[in-house]
Parts: structure tokens; C-alpha cells; sequence
């Protein structure tokens, strides 16, 4: 699997997120067989907080292709691909199904950790300090799991789990280095729409005033504060400051609110945040490694979830983006998604 750099968007009519059938083989044959992950039922829950849990060694990994979706002039060959696309062309998955969870892990390459949406970046330090705001438009990578059947009273919808490499996975957001949650949504084929909760993971550093760029908030160690994120209600939060810049620095856009795992939090989640999420990216084999869990009933079946304690198995598609909002009416360098396939529960 191999990444590349990132081309301009391609605006086509995107087919492949629609909710109908499966194609024929190429040959014409009919309906050819959809790929599986097999869940592996295991006796002990995977760690909450470690990637490495050996428990994973004995779920079987299944290799999902990531079509080059509808580019014109179509794409026919990997090795085209390869000049063109920045998203991954494969996800590994695993699941694991103990007691009445599901745990589904999936890895892919991607280059860059891209998590600076709505940055402020130095651009001049003299003779005043002058920031602009996200002059690259920055936005974040994120992986989208779609699952198939009636959610709710609706047939017409898919359940949705979406995971963000900021908004959503930052670290310490459920109170330790890796934890975080992936929204709960539903898709009807054309946007996603979020589910019942009142609880925001976070809010934007907004500017410090009307007309200006610089922020409102930076750290009091400046530039020596080299993370991409905040807390909301950091005491080591700065209102205003002028020295210590360096061209170049970035300055984060987004305050992380840690409150959101804790228990007090639990009334205000819901459907939106019953998606609990472990995830890494590795600066070394520049690849996401994202771990998501969830009941298999979580008791919103009537409403915004699929009941998968019911299911044997379960028709899925994922999604992924290199730094960019899914865009559900268009082709996309930036964008994937997989074909349909099984997660088999037991």
C-alpha cells in the first residue's frame, strides 16, 4: 500500500456511496462473492488503552480494497492509481465480538498526520507578530464505517460510526494518551446526520476579536508548545501575547473538552457518543491504526442505531479521507471508499 501526494479534486458524480446492490464479477457472471471479516469471539476484552493487545493476534486480518472510486478519465490500472490518488488502496481489518461488544480494528497507510483544522499560523514576527488563519486549509484525516439495515423506523438509512484524527480521537479525550470516541451518525445516501446527544467534543479557538486572525488562546509556553490541540479550560491557557513567535508556528484551532468520557458526561452522550474509539498513527510505518467498540445492542435501536445483537452477520462499507471533510456528491483524489462487505459476528 502506498500513498502519495495530494492532486486537486476531480468533481464527478460519486455512485459508489449509494445503498443499492452489489455489481456483477467482471466476467458477467453475476453477483460475485463479497469479501469477510470474521470476528474472532474472544474470552477477555481487548485493552482499552494498548493497540498491542496480543488478543488481536488471533483475530484473522482481511485485506479491503479501497476503489480509486469514479475519476474521469477512469483509472484502470494500480499503478496509474499510484501517480494519482492520496488515500490509502487498502484497509486491514479485524473484529473481535466478547460478551455483548463488538471491536472493530482497521489499519491504512497515510503519509502525514493531518489534525490542524482551523489552525493559526505565524506568518510575520517584525515588526509585529502577524498570524493568518489555516493558510494550508488544513482539515483532519477521518474513517467513516457504514453499516447496512434498518436503523430505527427508517430502511432507507445506514448506521454510521465516524471517527476524526482530532475532533474525535484527540489524546486524553477519554482521560488517557489514546482513548476517544467516533461519532454516531446515520447516511442517507448523500449526508450524514448526527445523532441524538447534546455533548460537543470540543469547541474552536475563535479569534481574539471581530476582523482579526490572531487567536484568542495560545499556550503560555509559545513556542515551545509543539501540540495540536487544547484543552478547554486549560489554566496554562494564554488570553493574548506577542513574543516568543517563530515563522511558521502554528497555533492550535481546536480545544479538546476531556469531560465528554467522564461519567458525569454519560446522561448528555447518548447515541452520538456510544462509540468508543483507539487509535494511533505511527510516524514510523506512517500508517492509522484505529480500534472502535461498541454494544452490539446499545439500547438506541428504536432510534439511531442498528441492533447488531440480533444479526449473525452485517453488511458494511468504510470511507476514508487524507485531510478533508467527506464530500458525498463527488470524486476525490482525497477520498475513498470500500465496496460492500461482511462483518461476520458469530
Amino acid at each position: 500500500m502506498k500513498r502519495f501526494a495530494y492532486l486537486a479534486v476531480l468533481p464527478v458524480l460519486l455512485l459508489v456511496f449509494g445503498c443499492g446492490g452489489d455489481d456483477g464479477d467482471e466476467n458477467g457472471n453475476g453477483p460475485a462473492e463479497l469479501p469477510k471479516v470474521v470476528a474472532f469471539t474472544a474470552s477477555a476484552a481487548p485493552s482499552a488503552t494498548d493497540l498491542g493487545d496480543e488478543v488481536w493476534d488471533s483475530a484473522s486480518g482481511t485485506i479491503i480494497d479501497v476503489p480509486a472510486m469514479a475519476f474521469s478519465p477512469p483509472i484502470e490500472t494500480r499503478s496509474e492509481r499510484s501517480t494519482a490518488v492520496a488515500v490509502s488502496d487498502q484497509i486491514v481489518f479485524k473484529a473481535i465480538v466478547f460478551s455483548d461488544t463488538l471491536y472493530v480494528r482497521a489499519t491504512w497507510d497515510d503519509a502525514s498526520h493531518d489534525v490542524w483544522p482551523d489552525n493559526y499560523e505565524v506568518v510575520a514576527t517584525e515588526p509585529s507578530v502577524l498570524f493568518s488563519v489555516n493558510p494550508s486549509a488544513s482539515v483532519e484525516d477521518q474513517f467513516l464505517l457504514l453499516f447496512e439495515g434498518q436503523v430505527g423506523e427508517a430502511s432507507d438509512v445506514m448506521d454510521a460510526w465516524h471517527w476524526r484524527a482530532l475532533r474525535t480521537a484527540s489524546k486524553k479525550l477519554a482521560g488517557d494518551t489514546l482513548t476517544g470516541f467516533a461519532e454516531g451518525k446515520t447516511f442517507d445516501g448523500s449526508s450524514l446526520t448526527t445523532d441524538e446527544g447534546d455533548k460537543e467534543s470540543g469547541i474552536v479557538n475563535p479569534p481574539r476579536g471581530a476582523g482579526l486572525s490572531e487567536p484568542k488562546y495560545w499556550h503560555e509556553d509559545v513556542a515551545e508548545f509543539t501540540d495540536y490541540f487544547f484543552y478547554v479550560g486549560d489554566d496554562s491557557l494564554n488570553v493574548g501575547g506577542t513574543t516568543g513567535w517563530t515563522v511558521g508556528q502554528r497555533v492550535p484551532g481546536w480545544m479538546v473538552d476531556s469531560s465528554l468520557a467522564a461519567s458525569a458526561s454519560a446522561p448528555y452522550r447518548l447515541s452520538r457518543w456510544d462509540v468508543w474509539a483507539l487509535s494511533a498513527w505511527d510516524d514510523g510505518t506512517k500508517e492509522y491504526t484505529v480500534v472502535l467498540r461498541c454494544p452490539l445492542n446499545t439500547g438506541y435501536s428504536g432510534t439511531d442505531d442498528i441492533n447488531l445483537a440480533v444479526l449473525d452477520s452485517v453488511k458494511v462499507k468504510a470511507a476514508i479521507t487524507d485531510n478533508r471533510d467527506f464530500v458525498f456528491n463527488q470524486g476525490s483524489t482525497s477520498q475513498g471508499i470500500t465496496g460492500f462487505f461482511w462483518i461476520v459476528l458469530n
